[in-house]
Order: structure tokens, then sequence, then C-alpha cells
């Protein structure tokens, strides 16, 4: 898969980082730790790539979530029990895509970053090379619009963090 990538670490450079502190939300599997990595680490996923590094997807807000998680499950509630985390972040160095002037110096269009199947890399190769410039060049997040068409979605890469990051867990509660 890492053959068909494109190097965006040129064009990266042209991007003013932001910092965020916001707080966000995660769904995830009941007996799982919120703030894992382990399961994207080893599957595909659009803004990951599978075995090189892992990713925190959190969505601006539960309805985010949700939608997010039932999209995999292609509408349908899953079997096992799924909880909603509500984490308070403080970011440093994140990528925005949700600005269109940052796409415009990526030359990119915002339907390259959320077409396609998230889990099959041929599919992603965009949002995939963006990711993988944006992890190798030390950003700790991006924020992109969600494949849901509800809000936006923060994808955080804990191993890219810096002394004065920080993401912890505010609360869990069930979420279906």
């Amino acid at each position: 898969m890492t053959s068909k990538l494109v190097d965006f670490k040129d064009r990266l450079k042209k991007i003013s980082p932001i910092s965020l502190a916001i707080s966000c939300c995660r769904g995830f599997r009941k007996g799982n730790n919120p703030l894992s990595t382990a399961n994207s680490l080893n599957s595909s996923g659009r803004w990951h790539i599978k075995g090189k590094f892992g990713a925190i997807y959190t969505g601006e807000s539960r309805e985010v979530c949700k939608e997010e998680i039932l999209r995999q499950f292609e509408g349908v509630i899953p079997k096992y029990e799924y909880k909603l985390a509500e984490l308070n972040t403080s970011l440093n160095k994140v990528l925005d895509l949700t600005n269109p002037e940052n796409l415009k110096l990526l030359n990119i269009e915002e339907e390259e970053l959320i077409s396609g199947e998230g889990t099959d890399p041929d599919t992603v190769v965009i949002p995939n090379s963006i990711a993988n410039s944006a992890y190798d060049t030390g950003y700790e997040a991006i924020i992109v619009p969600s494949a849901t068409g509800l809000g936006r979605t923060i994808v955080i890469y804990p191993d890219n963090f810096m002394n004065n990051t920080s993401i912890k867990v505010k609360s869990e509660k069930k979420l279906f």
C-alpha cells in the first residue's frame, strides 16, 4: 500500500499548523481503552497507515461519533456495546483540513478527503498520503470534515505528542 502514497511533505511546509484546545468525543467498544491506538494500528483506515502508526479518531460531538460508528456497520447498531468518552485535549501542532486555504495549498478538493471506503486503502490514497506525510513531519492531529457530513473529525497521533500536549478522559457513558 505505501508504494501508492503521494508525498505531501513539501506542500505541508506551506501550511501553518494551529494549536487546538477542544472537548471532543470518542466512540469505542466497551472494554477497550478510549485512548488506545491498537485497533487502528492493526487495521486500515482513512487517516492512518496500518502497521506504521495508529490514531485516535474523535468527533467534535456525540452525533458525529455515533454516525461514524454506524457508518462502519452500514447503519445497523452493532451487537457489542459501545461507549462514548468525552475527552479534553490540548494539541500544539494540528493540520486544519477544514480551512479552504490549506486545501488550496495542498492542491486537493474536500471531496478527496471524504470519498472512498476508509477501510480500503486503494480508495483513500489521498487521505492516507496526507496522514502519512503529516505524521512523518510531527503533526499531533488532523482536523477534517466528517465523512458523515455532520461536522468535523479530529484524528490524533499520540506518538507525536509534544511536552505540553495533553489528552484526558473527562467522562464515559453508554453510546449504544
